[in-house]
């Protein structure tokens, strides 16, 4: 609950009264807090006559000491500069892993759905751990088996 709350709290800094905006891109990039390790946005979404585009953001509270994931889903409006955010999701299972970091990809060819790759090093283990969480245009996700997780065996050449 507590790191819920801290996320909360982080994107309260993030959202900077239009009156303390500035138009030096160094000075908008200064009021991202540290905690904010990474962000990547793509793909598009379209409900109940909105739209917009998705966002991820990795989130590490320092402490905390563990990465959060959260997937925004921005609404783009020629009225509404910069965009309104219109849904923020956790991704739960990222949290329930306790992750010490985390690396995003995003896959967005196809409209109204969006696959983002998260990826964590394990410096204990030496090994990389992988979650594939494809969203909707309702901002509803679900864990996608991994590359080689569930494949079908190959089939044997015909004779």
């Amino acid at each position: 609950m507590k790191s819920m709350l801290r996320c909360a709290l982080l994107f309260g800094l993030l959202a900077v009264p239009s009156a303390a905006r500035a138009e030096d891109p160094e000075k908008l990039a200064s009021v991202v807090p540290a905690e904010i390790s990474e962000v990547v946005s793509g793909g598009t979404w379209s409900d109940s006559g909105a739209s917009g585009v998705y966002r991820a953001i990795v989130v590490s509270p320092s402490a905390v000491g563990q990465a959060n994931v959260l997937v925004q889903m921005l609404a783009l409006d020629k009225t509404d500069v910069p965009p309104k955010v219109v849904r923020t999701v956790l991704i739960k299972e990222v949290a329930d892993k306790k992750l010490a970091n985390a690396f995003l990809a995003m896959d967005a060819e196809t409209e109204n759905e969006m696959t983002l790759i998260i990826t964590a090093y394990g410096a204990e283990s030496e090994q990389d751990t992988s979650l594939h969480v494809k969203f909707d245009a309702k901002g509803k996700y679900e864990i996608m088996p991994s590359v080689g997780e569930d494949a079908p065996a190959p089939a044997e050449p015909k004779k």
